[in-house]
């Protein structure tokens, strides 16, 4: 019975079931094709609106009951509805207004209560006040809040669940499909939102919301989406925003309050993520963005637009902690370039906005110029670095940049920017820096720096320099944070002489111009170690640069350096400053090795201060080395030379040259003085020079010193040229000389002799000519050139020829020509000590004074005049050392020079002189048995009255072509030959004794036959004298003693190998004192 009750039931149950179904889908499809009219509702509709819309303008044309298709349910809609506001600020028209009722809540509690609004395809226009248009100076006031007004509004939504109003039971409001015009008098032209769709979700514990919006500016599609949710336990406000496609340019459209946007034209796409709190005053905020090609305009940073090829940025956003981090990475559209366009990436943190604020973070900008860099610095960050840097590092790329850096602004703004601090380190190459304009820039840098708050410092591993190479090299820029900012190079240079010279020879260095070195044909290489340092001043002066430079030059090599020679090989140092340059080391000059150091001064600092300062060291002077130098006599010095030379010269062109000449290694010959000095033999020689604008002036303590010769003197030029030489004091060998000038004659030299004592015996032999045998081949028409010499002795005091032997207040003139022809013209006092009476004691002072003229003077048919003259023969030739046993004898000498030039014919007058103790005439005597003379001549002497003779030199042979010597007790001839260097002798004669008796016997005619003629005699002895002078072998012809003198010839045809007798004696030595001769 239950069953069945059970069953039927709920057969009807789903049968009334199936019928409300069916009835349900035809009402609905009644619905969807025929709303139903409810326009008696319309007044309750308008009581019911709440107080916010109240004062709105609300026409409803038509209310019906409809299916709503999204919701799936009937709604109660409202159509065609118009609203405005009696301010004109809103004008709307909804197409239809949808919303669902919650039947509950209307039947339990009657209350007419929105479960869900749709709103679909409204049109609002918004009208702003005036006081609400754009406004450019309108700056952001911070903290940045949520207003607490808006948390109240969300509280107030919520809590309408608890009330009885019509949005007590509201879930949901959706608007889609709408657009929004915004009408100001500060837009041009209305807003248009063509896509606007809101939807509004709200639960007892939260509410949330999605809002998308879509315009066109500018052909400019922009889209915006934000979600936002709140949750009402935390009073948590959190809001996610996203746009896409906005374009900073395109609303600068909107209105010229915006127009500082127009210049960026980057599309950016991105998301922003906030969070409130009611209690907090800063939002939690994430935020993304990417940007597309364009360029973006920041004003007040830069003066142009930035190029960008694409940029990305995130950050996060702490309030708590008033912290802002952001990271963005931007590429720079700078069309194709080799190393592809820059890079930035930033990393940074921005702290404080209730106190002026700081951001500190890391930045990298890779691949830029030195060019971009005057487009990209900041303005308004580090002017004073920003300004140098950009004029002066015109070139270059910047490979990569990593700084991290500390800014600051005050309160007022951003453009009032100070850079707190900043360090950071760079690679880069290609760089040019303008060190010091006008001089030429460092180019082609390559290598890397750092960088901070006060200045730059780059570490250079190659650049060039004026076509100088650059290597291991530092340069520092620094005081960025002082008024004034300074440099300081450290740098590693080698190149060219050349090069380096015109460097140093620029205007704004002005460094050597005064040095006379030649830049054009200077040559060289060098390798330098520079160090610059000065302000960065317009008005930069020389003495504010710090200069230091040192390094080596090789291969140096300057055509005339000096005197016309040239510097060659030269391997130096130099060390240089702003002050003072000194070079130093080895070079040829003129091919001759040599060590210098040379110090100059670039600024005069006082009157007495020298400007240049170079010592020489020449090691080794060859022959051909003086050659160059044009003072190479090889008759006079002969090996090398070692010189110190130390010169001085003033800011007014004086200079001082002070010579130290080592002769040690040099042979040393003075032909006109018959002086030697072997090399070996110590030596040296100094003067000093003085010159005035390079022209020598005067040779100061002149000094040459042997051990043979000594002296000390000064020197005079009339510009260029040696006008004289004087010695005060000469001493060589036992000589001592006085007032000593030289002159020179160009060519040639003059020689005078104030007076003094001089030794003759070394150099007698200049007066003969030195070769011993004549040259037959020679051409007498071309004789061989010799030195010039011009020797005036003006009073010497004495002139010795020997020990004791010597010549009183000789006057002289001497001259060597350069064709080899000699001139002399002497006189002079023979001392009264070397005369002698017949006793052989000396005449004493009480004798007539005794003196000489000679003269050998050259005559206009190439020969030489000779002629004697002396008042006691005898006292001359042991005053000149030629021989002793002579007295007295009154003497002229005459001849000349034969045309061949090899020897000088004389004729000899001499009258009343005595000889004794001649070895010689004693051996021809003895040999004669002519004893008594032979006694005679060792005791009182033979007595001569005249003796006429024909004698000639002939290199170092004297002939004697005739000889007649008579007296009362003897006469005698003689001819033959003397070799006065060897010794030798070939003499022979006739000895005549008792001349007067034969003399006055030849004055008979008949008898003057038998007598043999002039110089022979009734009673005479053939003589022959051959050997050596001090020890003769004497040949006499015994028969000739007693043959008539006509017959006396037959007997002297006769030699010893025809087997004639002769008589020969042996010579015996002359006893000691008997004779002396001297050689020549």
């Amino acid at each position: 019975m239950i069953r069945r009750v059970c069953s039927r039931l709920l057969v009807i149950t789903l049968g009334m079931g199936l019928i409300l179904l069916l009835l349900s889908v035809a009402f609905i499809s009644y619905l969807m094709i025929k709303p139903i009219p409810l326009n008696l509702l319309t007044p309750y509709i308008e009581a019911v609106l709440p107080p916010a819309l109240t004062g709105l303008q609300i026409d409803v044309q038509d209310v019906v009951l409809a299916w709503h298709g999204r919701a799936k349910r009937i709604v109660l809609s409202a159509r065609d509805i118009h609203l405005r506001d009696a301010q004109g600020i809103i004008d709307a028209t909804l197409p239809a207004v949808d919303v669902t009722l919650n039947l509950t809540t209307l039947l339990h509690q009657r209350v007419v209560a929105l479960n869900k609004v749709y709103i679909d395809g409204a049109q609002f226009h918004l009208q702003a006040h005036a006081h609400d248009t754009l406004n450019s100076d309108t700056r952001l006031t911070l903290p940045l809040t949520a207003p607490p007004k808006f948390f109240e509004v969300l509280e107030t939504g919520i809590a309408a669940f608890e009330s009885d109003t019509l949005f007590a039971d509201l879930r949901a409001v959706h608007i889609v499909n709408s657009a929004i015009a915004l009408y100001s008098e500060s837009l041009p032209r209305p807003l248009h939102i063509s896509e606007f769709a809101l939807t509004l979700r709200r639960t007892a514990v939260n509410i949330s919301s999605t809002l998308s919006m879509g315009t066109s500016l500018s052909d400019t599609d922009i889209a915006v989406k934000l979600d936002t949710f709140y949750e009402r336990s935390a009073r948590h406000l959190s809001l996610q925003g996203k746009f896409a496609n906005l374009r900073p340019s395109a609303l600068a459209t909107l209105s010229p309050t915006l127009s500082s946007l127009s210049g960026t034209t980057t599309s950016f796409t991105g998301s922003v993520n906030l969070a409130f709190n009611s209690q907090d005053q800063w939002p939690v905020a994430d935020f993304n963005v990417q940007g597309d090609p364009g360029q973006v305009e920041l004003p007040g940073l830069y003066r142009e637009p930035l190029r960008i090829k694409e940029w990305t940025a995130s950050g996060h956003l702490n309030g708590a902690n008033e912290t802002l981090q952001i990271e963005t990475a931007t590429v720079l559209d700078l069309g194709k370039r080799p190393h592809g366009n820059p890079r930035l990436h930033l990393q940074s943190t921005m702290t404080g906005w209730s106190r002026p604020t700081q951001v500190e973070g890391d930045v990298t900008l890779t691949a830029f110029t030195m060019a971009d860099l005057k487009q990209y610095w900041p303005q308004g960050m580090g002017q004073e670095p920003r300004q140098w840097i950009t004029q002066n590092i015109p070139e270059g790329l910047i490979h990569q940049t990593q700084a991290h850096f500390v800014l600051s602004a005050s309160k007022a703004g951003w453009p009032e920017v100070v850079v707190q601090d900043i360090n950071g380190s760079l690679t880069y190459e290609g760089l040019s820096v303008h060190y010091l304009r006008p001089l030429p820039p460092i180019q082609k840098m390559i290598g890397k720096g750092r960088f901070n708050r006060s200045g730059f410092h780059f570490q250079v591993a190659s650049g060039n320099l004026a076509n100088m190479a650059l290597t291991e090299s530092t340069v520092d820029i620094t005081s960025f944070d002082r008024p004034t900012q300074t440099i300081a190079i450290q740098a590693g240079i080698n190149g060219s002489l050349q090069e380096a010279l015109t460097l140093l020879n620029h205007p704004r260095l002005d460094l050597i111009a005064d040095l006379g070195i030649p830049l054009d044909t200077a040559t060289g290489r060098f390798q330098i170690q520079p160090k610059f340092a000065f302000p960065l001043t317009k008005s930069l002066r020389m003495e504010e640069v710090d200069l230091h430079v040192k390094g080596t030059l090789q291969d140096v090599s300057l055509p005339e350096a000096s005197l016309s020679q040239d510097l060659s090989n030269g391997q130096l140092s130099i060390d240089l400053d702003q002050h003072h340059m000194t070079i130093e080391g080895q070079a040829e000059w003129a091919t001759i090795p040599l060590f210098f150091t040379w110090n100059t001064v670039f600024r005069q600092q006082g009157p007495d201060d020298w400007r240049d300062q170079m010592r020489v060291v020449i090691p080794q002077m060859g022959s051909a080395g003086r050659a160059r130098l044009g003072f190479d006599w090889p008759d006079m010095i002969e090996g090398p030379i070692a010189a110190v030379i130390e010169t001085q010269t003033g800011w007014d062109q004086q200079q001082v040259i002070d010579l130290q000449l080592d002769l040690r290694e040099t042979a040393l010959h003075l032909p006109w003085l018959n002086w030697h000095k072997s090399s070996g033999e110590p030596g040296n020689a100094s003067g000093k020079l003085q010159l005035s604008t390079h022209r020598a002036m005067t040779l100061t303590d002149l000094h040459l010193e042997t051990p043979t010769l000594k002296t000390r003197g000064s020197a005079l030029f009339d510009g260029t040229t040696l006008t004289h030489v004087r010695f005060p004091h000469v001493t060589f060998g036992t000589s001592d000389l006085r007032n000593v000038v030289f002159q020179p004659l160009y060519p040639g030299l003059a020689i005078t002799i104030g007076g003094g004592f001089l030794d003759a015996a070394p150099f007698r032999q200049l007066l003969i000519n030195p070769s011993t045998t004549p040259d037959k081949n020679k051409n007498s028409a071309q004789p061989s050139a010799v030195f010039p010499i011009h020797l005036h002795l003006s009073r010497l005091h004495r002139l010795r020829m020997a020990p004791g032997r010597y010549l009183r207040n000789v006057q002289a003139r001497l001259a060597w020509h350069e064709t080899g022809r000699k001139a002399m013209i002497a006189s002079g006092n023979i001392p009264a000590e070397l005369t002698r009476q017949l006793n052989g004691k000396p005449s004493g002072a009480s004798s007539a004074p005794k003196s000489f003229n000679f003269h050998y003077i050259p005559n206009a048919q190439q020969q030489s005049n000779l002629s004697l003259r002396t008042n006691d023969l005898g006292a001359m030739l042991r005053a000149l050392n030629l021989y002793d046993n002579l007295i007295g004898g009154d003497i002229t000498l005459t001849g000349r020079t034969n045309h061949d030039g090899t020897g000088i014919t004389t004729k000899l007058q001499a009258s009343q002189f005595t000889i004794q103790q001649a070895p010689v005439i004693a051996h021809v005597l003895a040999a004669a048995s002519l004893h008594g003379l032979k006694n005679l001549l060792v005791n009182d002497g033979l007595k001569f009255n005249k003796i006429d003779a024909e004698i000639t030199l002939y290199g170092d042979r004297l002939t004697i072509e005739q000889s007649n010597a008579h007296g009362g007790s003897l006469g005698i001839t003689a001819r033959g030959d003397i070799a006065y260097q060897t010794g030798g002798l070939d003499l022979q004669g006739t000895i005549i004794p008792a001349y007067l008796v034969n003399s006055l016997l030849g004055k008979v005619p008949v008898v003057n036959f038998l007598v043999g003629g002039k110089g022979q005699g009734l009673v005479a002895v053939n003589y022959h004298l051959t050997g050596q002078l001090n020890e003769p072998h004497v040949s006499v012809n015994p028969i000739s003693a007693l043959t008539p003198g006509f017959l006396r010839g037959v007997f002297g045809l006769f030699k010893k190998d025809k087997g004639e007798p002769t008589q020969t004696l042996p010579s015996q030595p002359a006893r000691e004192g008997e004779m002396q001769i001297s050689e020549p």
